[in-house]
């Protein structure tokens, strides 16, 4: 499950985005392989823009590819295969089809004309089963897997939580933080209510949390700084007591300092009870170098501040990380960061913002700042009296917003935004909820509901 790294040998021109700021993906490192070669004095270089992908059977992707010669006019010919057709195919411009679930890769291969030196590059394709579009509450599993596990957490090498190892149940603080405290595959039973006494703990990599019916965490927060492969499933989370830590409480979970592929599914958030105010930390955050999250069917309640994704209008290198995908979320009497994205690029569809929080501040949804690029699809904004999306705030640089008019409003709320055509490196029409259906579904399905 370590990451790779990606050898980047031309210039990224991402196709179909505006180039610079709004659409491309820099330093793409989700295990595509990129080549080169040397043919007397002229050389050949090829790189795929997608990352490896995950699309349902029958989904269409079109992948690209960038090629680099050593001299500009140099003519050459781009040729595409898939390692084994029964799961995927791609014809000769390059558009994939998912065919049958299992994996394969695809390679892109450039020929010069005149000397006949070629270049080859490859990314990893997964097909797995489509979701419906409606409601899907999913069940839980020993590995932690719901059939509604997609987007940019299963690039990279996707995750798998605790599978493979041992199943334990935990019921008190200490239980808990020895269970998830090495790197060793393990699943974790969460069974009943669990008080950290406002406390941290470090998750190690290759766990699955998963909460029993009626399990909660109050007063402790699961921290996943620079480890990966983590599922946190059916849990209802209270955050930090402000009184009692560094004046602001502390956020339910945070994927922090380069932590990758975490899915955080079917879980309810809420800020401490003491929390009177609910001026504490964001819910939930992303931060720091993290990568490759995903947040679906998870409900967001009754702070001022939901989930940041990002940290400093500094911290450029950023730009790099920060691939987080939001799906099926409730956002409910939640005042800002809805959620808020600096410098990375982020996948927003299918989310439902209702009634939301006001005392005496103007409400700020979805938002974009620091060249930092959303994707948003059928979101539905209810009661929503305030920037519903936007790519201003205070006096940080904008970011930019793709898909902004697939997204609905009661009547409140307006959509103000720079816009983008970038879209995420994988397949989702399957998945997508028709906007004015997102409040329903969302409202069935959404929370630590799982059997």
């Amino acid at each position: 499950m370590q990451r790779s790294t990606l050898a980047v040998f031309t210039l990224l021109l991402a196709t179909g985005c505006i180039p610079g700021s709004t659409g491309d993906l820099p330093g793409k490192d989700a295990g595509v392989d990129a080549g080169t070669s040397d043919a007397g004095a002229q050389t050949i270089s090829v790189e795929i823009v997608n990352g490896n992908l995950s699309v349902a059977p029958g989904a269409t992707v079109q992948l690209a590819a960038t090629v680099s010669t050593s001299k500009a006019a140099s003519a050459y010919t781009l040729m595409w295969a898939s390692a084994d057709t029964n799961v995927a195919s791609v014809n000769s411009s390059g558009l994939l089809t998912g065919t049958s679930t299992g994996s394969t890769t695809v390679t892109a291969t450039a020929t010069l004309t005149e000397t006949g030196a070629t270049a080859s590059a490859m990314l990893m394709v997964t097909v797995t089963p489509s979701l419906d579009a409606g409601v899907d509450a999913g069940t839980r599993t020993d590995a932690g897997m719901l059939s509604g596990y997609m987007g940019f957490a299963t690039l990279d090498g996707g995750v798998t939580g605790g599978a493979g190892g041992p199943t334990v149940v935990v019921t008190t603080y200490a239980e808990l933080t020895a269970a998830v405290s090495d790197s060793a595959a393990r699943i974790i039973h969460v069974s009943g209510s669990i008080d950290g006494s406002n406390r941290q703990i470090n998750v190690g990599s290759n766990k699955s949390i998963i909460g029993l019916p009626g399990a909660e965490l109050h007063g402790l927060g699961l921290y996943m700084f620079g480890t990966f492969n983590i599922i946190i499933q059916n849990l209802k989370m209270y955050g930090g007591d402000p009184s009692t830590f560094d004046s602001v409480g502390f956020s339910t979970w945070s994927v922090k300092d380069g932590a990758h592929n975490v899915w955080v599914d079917h879980c309810e958030l809420f800020p401490s009870p003491a929390d009177s105010a609910n001026l504490g930390h964001s819910l939930a955050s992303v931060s720091n170098g993290a990568d490759f999250v995903t947040v679906s069917w998870t409900a967001l309640h009754g702070q001022y501040l939901g989930l940041l994704i990002g940290s400093s209008s500094t911290l450029a290198s950023d730009a790099d990380h920060l691939r987080v995908t939001v799906h099926h979320c409730l956002f409910e009497d939640i005042l800002e960061r809805q959620p808020k994205l600096l410098w990375g690029h982020a996948h927003v569809f299918n989310n439902y913002y209702k009634n939301a929080k006001t005392n005496g501040h103007t409400p700020v949804g979805i938002t974009a700042i620091c060249g930092g690029t959303i994707r948003t699809d059928n979101n539905f904004f209810q009661n929503f009296n305030g920037a519903a999306i936007t790519t201003q705030y205070s006096t940080e640089p904008t970011g930019f917003i793709s898909g902004l008019s697939t997204n609905v409003k009661d009547s409140a709320g307006s959509f103000n935004a720079i816009e983008s055509t970038w879209l995420p490196p994988y397949a989702y029409d399957a998945w997508l909820t028709p906007a004015t259906d997102v409040p329903a579904v969302v409202t069935a399905g959404v929370g630590a509901n799982l059997p």
